[in-house]
C-alpha cells in the first residue's frame, strides 16, 4: 500500500485511517486534530473521525473531505452532558447526569469504534479516555493502533487506568519530554514518537490582509483606546493555567501606566473567582473577560503581547503556537522543560510561576523596550520551525509512522 511521503506532490492512495477522539473542529484541542485530519486527506490518506455528538451536531457529515461520524449515548440528545463544555473530567465532577450517562457513553464509543475499525487499515486515537476502543480494534481485528497523548490525560487521569492502557498501543505519539517522563513512570518506554501538533497557520498570519481589520474590529468591540497596549491570556480558567496571577499582575501594571489593557479569554471553574478578583482590585475598566471564543485569531490580532502561565509545563500549548505564529512577543512561566524549548529573551520572556510581580515587570519591559518587543515577535516562527512545528514535516512523519506500522502488520509483527 503506497503512501505519499513527499507532502505536496501528487496524491496517491493511502491507508484508511480511523481517528477516535472526544472533540474536533471548533472545540479547543480538537482544532489540532482537525488540522491533522484535513492535511492527511489532502495527502491522499482517507480519514474517518468518530467522536461523541454534542447537543446540536449531526450524526454524520463530510467536512473538508473528512468523513465525520458522531455517536449518541443518551436520549434525547439535548441532554448529553459527558463530552464538550469544560471537558469530560470536569463534567463528571460537576454533573450527576454526566456521571449517570458515562457508562452509556463508554459502551457507545466502544461499539461504534469497533464497528468502524473493521473497515479501517489503522486506528489512531487521541487522548487516553477513548483509547479502550482502540484496544478492542487491536484485539478483535488486529488493527495497528496509534495513541496520541496530550499531557493532561496521562498527568491527571486515573493512574491505574493509564498504567494499563499505555502498554497496549503499537506506538504512542508524545510531543514533549514531560509526557515522555510520565509515560516512563507508567511503564511505557518503547515505541514513543515525537510528532508535533498542527494549527491552522494561515489563520494566524499577521501579513494577511484581514489581520489589520481584525485588530480594529476587536478593539472597537471592547472599546480599547488606540494607544492601549493589550496583553492577552487565552486558556481554560482553572488553576493549571493560573489566570489569577494574570489579574494580580494587571493591578501592578496599572500602578505604573495607564496604557495597559488585558484580555482574559476563556472559561472554567475559576471564572467566578476571576470575576470577583477583578472587582476586588477595581480592574473592571482594564481587564476584560471575554468568555470562551471561537475567534482566537481575531483576539490575538488585537493584542500586543501574549502570556500563558502554567505552574507545571508549557510545552506545547496550542495557544503558544498560535501566538508565536502571529508574531506576538510571548511571556511564559519557566516551568518544566519550557526554558529548553523557548530560551529566555530569545524565543520568549520567561518568568517564575505564580509571580505577579515578575509578570508585571515582563509586560512593562515588552511595552517600553521596542527592540525587545520586536526581537521576541520576530523570533517566534523560527523557534517553532526549529522545534518541528512545520506542516509538511508533521504530515511526512505521520505518514511514515503509518507506513512503519502497516509494514510490520503485514510481516505479522
Amino acid at each position: 500500500m503506497g503512501l505519499r511521503m513527499k507532502y505536496g506532490g501528487e496524491p496517491r492512495s493511502g491507508p484508511k485511517v480511523l481517528f477516535m477522539m472526544n472533540c474536533f473542529k471548533g472545540q479547543a484541542a480538537g482544532e489540532c486534530y482537525y488540522q491533522l485530519a484535513r492535511e492527511l486527506v489532502r495527502s491522499g490518506c482517507p480519514v474517518t473521525v468518530l467522536l461523541p455528538q454534542d447537543r446540536d451536531t449531526p450524526g454524520e457529515e463530510v467536512m473538508d473531505g473528512i468523513e465525520v461520524r458522531r455517536f449518541s449515548y443518551f436520549w434525547p440528545q439535548r441532554l448529553h452532558r459527558v463530552a464538550y463544555g469544560l471537558g469530560i473530567p470536569e463534567n463528571l465532577k460537576k454533573s450527576r447526569l454526566a456521571r449517570f450517562q458515562f457508562p452509556f457513553f463508554l459502551l457507545a464509543f466502544l461499539a461504534r469504534g469497533l464497528a468502524l475499525a473493521r473497515r479501517a487499515d489503522l486506528v489512531h486515537v487521541f487522548t487516553t479516555s477513548p483509547a479502550p476502543a482502540g484496544v478492542l480494534a487491536r484485539l478483535f481485528w488486529d488493527k495497528p493502533f496509534v495513541l496520541t497523548v496530550i499531557g493532561s490525560d496521562v498527568r491527571l487521569g486515573p493512574r491505574w487506568f493509564n498504567r494499563l492502557l499505555v502498554k497496549l498501543p503499537h506506538r504512542i505519539i508524545s510531543a514533549t519530554k514531560e509526557q515522555d517522563e510520565i509515560l516512563h513512570a507508567l511503564g511505557r518506554r518503547d515505541g514513543l514518537r515525537d510528532i508535533k501538533h498542527l494549527i491552522d497557520f494561515s489563520r494566524f498570519d499577521p501579513d494577511s490582509p484581514a489581520w489589520t481589520e481584525y485588530r480594529a474590529e476587536v478593539r472597537r468591540e471592547f472599546s480599547l483606546p488606540p494607544e492601549a497596549f493589550v496583553t492577552t491570556f487565552v486558556g481554560r480558567l482553572y488553576d493549571f493555567k493560573d489566570p489569577l496571577t494574570f489579574i494580580r499582575a494587571a493591578a501592578l501594571v496599572r500602578a505604573q501606566t495607564e496604557r495597559a489593557r488585558f484580555l482574559l479569554v476563556g472559561h472554567g471553574e475559576q471564572s467566578d473567582q476571576a470575576a470577583a478578583l477583578i472587582r476586588e482590585l477595581s480592574l473592571e475598566k482594564i481587564v476584560i473577560m471575554t468568555g470562551s471564543r471561537g475567534d482566537v485569531h481575531r483576539l490575538l490580532a488585537a493584542g500586543d503581547c501574549f502570556c500563558t502561565l502554567s505552574p507545571v509545563e508549557n510545552c506545547f500549548a496550542a495557544t503558544i503556537l498560535e501566538a508565536m505564529t502571529a508574531r506576538l512577543p510571548v511571556i511564559l512561566t519557566d516551568a518544566g522543560y519550557t526554558a529548553e524549548a523557548f530560551p529566555h529573551l530569545e524565543c520568549a520572556y520567561l518568568i517564575p510561576p505564580r509571580d505577579p510581580e515578575a509578570l508585571a515587570q515582563a509586560i512593562i519591559s515588552i511595552m517600553t523596550d521596542d527592540d525587545l518587543r520586536q526581537r521576541l515577535a520576530a523570533s517566534g516562527p523560527d523557534c517553532l520551525r526549529r522545534l518541528g512545528f512545520d506542516r509538511d514535516l508533521v504530515i511526512e512523519q505521520t505518514l511514515a509512522l503509518y507506513q512503519e506500522l502497516l509494514g510490520a502488520s503485514r510481516r505479522g509483527l
